[in-house]
């Protein structure tokens, strides 16, 4: 199977390309960071799966348009140009609380970019809705640490639905998802199916 993945050196990109480098299913594995993927796609690519684990913070970007760009934009962009290649499954990380009607800016994105996604003809659409993620972050965020350290203390009394989840997890259901597509043209991954 061969897979584009976007955005394969952040927290979950990084572990997902570890995982999918182990799977001998998955003979191809093509990795585009954000600088190439502000040009069109090579020619020559088509893959059968993409994933996509891009995402910033608005702090990080700089401005709501720069955000909008990494998480919205650029996403819905490469996926029109891969299903135009023949992709028939798309697999992105998106957010707990993604609503297009959404008030707070973050979430209502991840929803405007959901609804996009599973409007542009795909088969089969997975999207994950993670909490918290877990992981070594190349760049640590101190409220994201704290509120990290806080959940991992208070896990048993947390439902599942929240719990902070390690990015192994979400990578994992990642593979799962696309190795298995289901029959559903649809599938929404919740934060309480990854948590271990």
């Amino acid at each position: 199977m061969e897979i584009l993945l976007l955005g394969g050196s952040g927290l979950v990109g990084s572990e997902l390309l570890r995982q999918l480098q182990a799977d001998r299913t998955f003979t191809k594995i093509i990795a585009l960071g954000r600088a190439e993927l502000a040009s069109p796609l090579p020619p020559g690519l088509y893959p059968e799966t993409v994933m996509c684990c891009l995402g910033t913070t608005i702090n990080d970007a700089g401005s709501q348009e720069a955000f909008r760009e990494v998480d919205h934009h650029i996403p819905i962009r490469i996926a029109r140009e891969a299903r135009r290649k023949g992709a028939r499954h798309f697999v992105v990380v998106s957010a707990m609380g993604a609503d297009p009607t959404s008030r707070i800016f973050y979430n209502r994105v991840k929803g405007e970019m959901e609804a996009e996604l599973q409007a542009l003809g795909y088969p089969h659409v997975t999207i994950l809705h993670p909490s918290l993620l877990l992981g070594d972050r190349k760049k640590p965020r101190t409220g994201e640490k704290i509120a990290a350290t806080l959940m991992t203390l208070c896990k048993p009394l947390i439902p599942k639905k929240w719990q902070a989840v390690h990015v192994s997890q979400v990578a994992k259901a990642m593979v799962q998802a696309a190795l298995h597509p289901g029959l559903e043209s649809v599938r929404v991954i919740e934060n309480a199916e990854m948590v271990q």
